[in-house]
């Protein structure tokens, strides 16, 4: 399936729980990885609600992953 992320993007994923349960329109907290076929696999699906703030959350991420901020560089910058 495609969804929309936080910042806007589509992104392809791949949910092997058969328990999960959304509907469209909901907001949804996806952990996964990337896997070579560039879709999410997803380990953790969960609903944040109707009415969650994407702007606000995307706003967020933004500043606490941004270079700057300098906590998670090693994780997610290029080597």
């Amino acid at each position: 399936m495609t969804l929309k992320s936080a910042d806007g993007g589509d992104v392809r994923v791949l949910v092997s729980d058969p328990n999960s349960d959304h509907q469209q329109g909901d907001v949804l907290e996806i952990i996964g990885t990337l896997s070579p076929e560039n879709c999410l696999e997803c380990f953790v699906t969960r609903s944040m609600g109707r009415d969650f703030d994407l702007d606000l959350y995307n706003d967020l991420i933004t500043k606490v992953m941004s270079p700057e901020n300098g906590q998670y560089n090693e994780y997610f910058l290029p080597k």
